[in-house]
C-alpha cells in the first residue's frame, strides 16, 4: 500500500477545506499527519489505497467521476469524499471537529445535494466512503463527537 507524502496530504487537505462551500480559516483546518508522523495501520486501512495521492481512495474517485457529471456536482462530491475521509482519521483519534469543520461538512453536503439536484447525493457519496464496518463505525464515532451539527450556511454554485 502506498502512503501519501505528508506535505502533499497537508497541502491537499488545506486546499479542499479552504475552497469548497464555505470559508474556513487556516487555523481551523484539520491536518491529519504532522510532519514526521506516519499513519497507523488502522488509519491506513481507513484511508485506503490512493495511488495518485489526491486524498481520495482510487475506487471512490473512479465511481464518483462515473456517477457525477462535472457540471452536476462532481467537484463537490469529491470534496465531500475527502472531508469524510479526513473525518475518519479524526474519529479514529477521538478528536472532535472544530465548529468550522462541522460547518464545512454540513455545507459541502448541502451544496452537493443542490448541484446534483438530488437530495440523496450526499448520502450516496458517504456510502461510497463508508463501505466497510470499520469505516462506518469510525465515522459514526466522529459524528457523535460532532453533535450538534449546524444548519447549512453556504451559498452554493460557481
Amino acid at each position: 500500500m502506498r502512503f501519501i507524502s505528508k506535505r502533499r496530504l497537508a497541502a491537499a487537505v488545506t486546499a479542499v477545506l479552504l475552497s469548497s462551500c464555505g470559508n474556513v480559516s487556516r487555523e481551523d483546518v484539520f491536518i491529519p499527519y504532522a510532519v514526521g508522523s506516519t499513519p497507523s495501520e488502522r488509519e491506513a486501512e481507513l484511508i485506503g489505497l490512493d495511488s495518485n495521492a489526491n486524498s481520495i481512495r482510487d475506487d471512490m474517485e473512479a465511481q464518483i467521476r462515473s456517477e457525477f457529471a462535472p457540471d452536476r456536482g462532481q467537484h463537490t462530491a469529491i470534496a465531500l469524499a475527502k472531508v469524510v475521509t479526513l473525518a475518519l482519521v479524526q474519529g479514529n483519534r477521538g478528536q472532535p471537529p472544530s465548529p468550522a469543520q462541522k460547518q464545512h461538512f454540513v455545507n459541502v453536503r448541502h451544496c452537493l445535494n443542490q448541484e446534483a439536484n438530488d437530495h440523496r447525493a450526499a448520502d450516496a457519496v458517504q456510502a461510497l466512503v463508508l463501505n466497510t464496518p470499520l469505516r462506518k463505525n469510525t465515522f459514526d464515532h466522529w459524528l457523535m463527537l460532532a453533535r450538534p451539527l449546524p444548519s447549512p450556511s453556504a451559498s452554493c454554485g460557481s
